[in-house]
C-alpha cells in the first residue's frame, strides 16, 4: 500500500522526501555491544620515543565507529565515557575527524584520531591529557609519533668520522649519525629499516684490514724540583706502545706527553708523584777516638754499655756485630739525644777519649753525603817516554785520601723515619814501596763496613767497633834525672809501643725542609758532658 502510493509521488517530490530523510537521520554507532557496568578506570603508559604510539594493552573494549566531520574534542569525549577514562584536552586541541572503524580497541581508535590531527597523549597517574604535537614537543624535546630508535656500535678498526660520512647517504631525513673518535663510538638515530640497512654496511666497512688513527692528546708538564734527564726514560716506558710520544725540554725543564686520553691522568700523577719537593736531612757526626787501656784490648764491649743502669734508656738498633771488618767488629745502637754526654762518660772506663772531628752536613733524601776526616799522602809517579833518539822522564804528582771517610745516604718514609743507610770506611798507611824509579807509593790499609738503620726524627745512631792497632815511639825518662841538660839522656830511654785505638761515630739525622735556617739546638747547644771530654 504504501509504496503502490509512494511510486505515484511525482519524481521531484520522491527525491525532496529521500533528501529529507537523510538529513535527519543522526549518527549512530553501528554493531555497539550490550550496555556493561562501569568500569574501574584505566592508565595509559607514556608514550617514549621507539615505542609505539599508544599502549593500553589493559583496554580490552572493542568499538566500532562511523564519524563523518565529527569535531574532535566531541570525538574523544565520546571514547573518554566509552573506556571510563580521565581525559582533560588543552586549549591547543582543535579540528574534526572522519573515520569508519570496525572491532578496534578504544585505546587504538583514540591513538587514530591523535596521529591524523597531530595530536599527543601525556598520562600522570590515571590522568591523561591531549595537546598538539607541538606542544608536547616542546615541553619534552621530541615528538610524540617520532619511530625513530637508537643504536650505539663500537668500531673495532674504521674511523668513526670517515664511517659516518659514508652512512649518510643511507640514513634517512630525520635520522642521525654522531661518531667519537677517541673511542671508536658510532651513535645512529633513525627508523628501524634504516637501522638495518646502516648496520649492514658497517659489517662490511668495519674489517681488520682497516688501520684507525688512534685519536691523542698533549700536554705539558714544567717540572719544578725534578730534572727532565731523570724522568725521561721513566715516562718513556710507561707511553703507549706505537702510540705515545715524548719530548723533553732540559732549558726550560719541561715534558710534553702525547698519549690516549684516558692515559692522561695516569700520567699526570706519575708526575705528581715523582716531581715533589725533595726533602733533606741535617746530618750532626761526632767522631771520638777512645785509646784503649790494656785490660780492653778487644775493644768497647758494646752490650755491657746498653745495660749499664746508669743508662738505661739506650737501645739497641741491630743485634752485636751487624759485620766484621779488618779493624774490629761494626756496632749500632741509638740513643736519644739528651744521653749523648753519658755515653761518652760511659766510654771513658775503658780508656782515654779525644774528639776528632764535629762535621755537620745537610744531604738531600736519596743522595749520598760523604766526610771525610784525615789527610792527603802524597806519592809521585814517573812516566818515561822514548822516542827514536832521545827518552824523557816526566813526574806526576798524586794524592789518596787517609784517615776517615764516612758516606752516609738517608732517605725519609711517609710517617717520618729516617733511614740511614752508612758506609764507614778507615784507612791508614802501613808501610811503603819503593820502584825502580826510586819513587815511593805508600801501601795503605783500608777498612770498608756498610750498613742501614731506621731511627726516629733527631734520635742519635752510635757506630763503633772500628778498631786499629799502631806502634807510635814513646820516650821514657827517669823523673827529674832525665830532665837534666847534658846528662839527661843517661836517664832517658825510646821505645816502640803498641797503640789500641777505636773509632766511636755518633749521627744525629733532622729532618729540614730548607725553608729556614738549620740549626737544631743539639748543633748549637752541645751537651756539657761532651765538651768537658773533649777538653
Amino acid at each position: 500500500m504504501l509504496k503502490s502510493r509512494w511510486q505515484l509521488l511525482p519524481p521531484s517530490l520522491r527525491l525532496l522526501g529521500l533528501l529529507v530523510i537523510l538529513l535527519a537521520m543522526p549518527v549512530l554507532a553501528a554493531d555497539e555491544p550490550p550496555a556493561e557496568a562501569p568500569a574501574e578506570p584505566v592508565e595509559l603508559a607514556q608514550v617514549v620515543p621507539g615505542a609505539e604510539p599508544l599502549t593500553a594493552a589493559t583496554i580490552t573494549q572493542t568499538i566500532s565507529l562511523d564519524l563523518r566531520g565529527m569535531d574532535v574534542l566531541d570525538a574523544i569525549k565520546y571514547l573518554a565515557v566509552k573506556g571510563n577514562l580521565n581525559v582533560v584536552t588543552t586549549k591547543s586541541v582543535s579540528g574534526s575527524v572522519s573515520l569508519f572503524l570496525k572491532n578496534v580497541t578504544i585505546a587504538d581508535a583514540l591513538d587514530i584520531i591523535l596521529l591524523t590531527n597531530d595530536l599527543a597523549l601525556e598520562t600522570r597517574g590515571d590522568i591523561h591529557t591531549v595537546m598538539a604535537e607541538t606542544e608536547y614537543e616542546a615541553l619534552h624535546g621530541y615528538r610524540y609519533h617520532d619511530q625513530r630508535q637508537v643504536k650505539t656500535v663500537a668500531l673495532k678498526y674504521a674511523n668513526s668520522p670517515r664511517v659516518a660520512t659514508l652512512l649518510e647517504g643511507i640514513k634517512s631525513s630525520i635520522g642521525r649519525i654522531i661518531a667519537d673518535e677517541g673511542t671508536g663510538t658510532l651513535v645512529l638515530v633513525d627508523v628501524p629499516d634504516r637501522l638495518e640497512k646502516m648496520t649492514a654496511a658497517l659489517g662490511m666497512l668495519d674489517l681488520e684490514t682497516v688501520i684507525r688513527p688512534a685519536a691523542t692528546v698533549s700536554e705539558v708538564f714544567a717540572l719544578q724540583y725534578n730534572n727532565v734527564k731523570d724522568l725521561k726514560e721513566t715516562i718513556t716506558a710507561a707511553l703507549t706502545p706505537t702510540i705515545g710520544a715524548l719530548r723533553a725540554d732540559e732549558k726550560t725543564n719541561t715534558l710534553v706527553i702525547n698519549d690516549l686520553a684516558h692515559r692522561m691522568p695516569e700520567f699526570r700523577q706519575m708526575i705528581a708523584a715523582f716531581d715533589r719537593k725533595t726533602r733533606q736531612v741535617f746530618i750532626e757526626a761526632k767522631v771520638l777516638q777512645l785509646t784503649l787501656s790494656d785490660e780492653f784490648d778487644v775493644g768497647v764491649e758494646w752490650t755491657e754499655i746498653f745495660k749499664d743502669p746508669w743508662i738505661n734508656r739506650l737501645t739497641l738498633a741491630t743485634s752485636f756485630p751487624s759485620s766484621v771488618t779488618s779493624f774490629g767488629r761494626l756496632a749500632i745502637g741509638t740513643i736519644g739525644t739528651d744521653h749523648l754526654g753519658a755515653t761518652i762518660k760511659a766510654l771513658q772506663r775503658f780508656g782515654k777519649t779525644d774528639v776528632l772531628s764535629t762535621p755537620h752536613i745537610a744531604a738531600l733524601e736519596g743522595q749520598e753525603a760523604s766526610i771525610h776526616i784525615g789527610t792527603k799522602e802524597v806519592y809521585v809517579t814517573s812516566t818515561t817516554s822514548t822516542g827514536s833518539s832521545t827518552s824523557s822522564t816526566s813526574e806526576a804528582v798524586n794524592f789518596i785520601d787517609v784517615g776517615i771517610k764516612l758516606n752516609v745516604t738517608p732517605s725519609i718514609t711517609e710517617d717520618g723515619m729516617v733511614t740511614m743507610k752508612i758506609k764507614p770506611e778507615v784507612s791508614s798507611v802501613s808501610r811503603s814501596v819503593t820502584t825502580a824509579q826510586g819513587n815511593s807509593v805508600p801501601v795503605v790499609d783500608t777498612s770498608v763496613a756498610e750498613t742501614s738503620v731506621m731511627v726516629q726524627d733527631g734520635t742519635t745512631i752510635v757506630m763503633g767497633g772500628l778498631i786499629k792497632d799502631r806502634i807510635a815511639l814513646i820516650t821514657n825518662q827517669v823523673p827529674l834525672l832525665g830532665s837534666l841538660p847534658l846528662i839527661g839522656a843517661l836517664f832517658r830511654f825510646k821505645d816502640n809501643e803498641r797503640i789500641k785505638t777505636e773509632l766511636i761515630v755518633f749521627l744525629t739525622p733532622h729532618v729540614i725542609t730548607g725553608e729556614h735556617p738549620v740549626g737544631p739546638p743539639t748543633a748549637m747547644k752541645p751537651p756539657k758532658p761532651f765538651k768537658e771530654f773533649a777538653e
